[in-house]
């Protein structure tokens, strides 16, 4: 039941992944945290964390 929720999980997370079995799954996981982020990527999450943090401080500021 546990593994049922785990994966639904993942089928959430990772849509792209739905076609593969469990196995490939692990091993497409594996190597695509072994590949390093593009500093395109970097400047995503750091506009997409000063954002959320301005739009919390914002909020709490009222």
């Amino acid at each position: 039941m546990i593994q049922n929720i785990k994966e639904e999980i993942e089928n959430l997370l990772y849509p792209e992944l739905r076609p593969y079995g469990r196995s490939d799954r692990d091993r497409l996981l594996r190597k695509a945290s072994d590949t390093p982020l593009e500093p395109l990527e970097w400047v995503g999450i750091l506009v997409g964390l000063v954002f959320a943090v301005a739009v919390t401080r914002y909020s709490v500021a009222e």
